[in-house]
């Protein structure tokens, strides 16, 4: 078996591997793409989401809420509406909770779906 298709069986339970490396190249074009004029930090691994007035942090594989952005951070800005229509398309109600976009996108088995 070559090295290319050990690699590939690996993956094999996430579906086809070039939909989850299409995704993958098209969710950091989107966050490359995104204009920010927000410091961003010379070393750092923890991300922020800001949905208009509230701000979230990634731990654990979990958002939790925040009270204020530090002065140079990783962040992703969203609006209410975004978030709900991200929720519409996994299938969730509109209660514009973000853990519940992870908790659907660890349950999908079609990734396709949700490009």
């Amino acid at each position: 078996m070559s090295d290319l298709s050990l690699i590939f069986s690996k993956f094999s339970f996430l579906g086809n591997p070039t939909k989850l490396i299409k995704i993958f190249l098209q969710l950091e074009n989107l966050i490359k793409k995104q204009k920010s004029n927000y410091p961003k930090p010379d070393v750092s691994d923890v991300l922020y989401v800001k949905v208009e007035d509230d701000i979230y942090r990634l731990h654990k594989k979990k958002f939790i809420k925040e009270v204020i952005l530090p002065n140079g951070a990783n962040v992703i800005i969203l609006s209410k509406l975004a978030l709900a229509n991200s929720l519409k398309i996994v299938g969730k109600p509109g209660d514009c909770d973000l853990n519940q976009i992870l908790k659907a996108l660890r349950k999908e088995k079609d990734l396709k779906k949700c490009q």
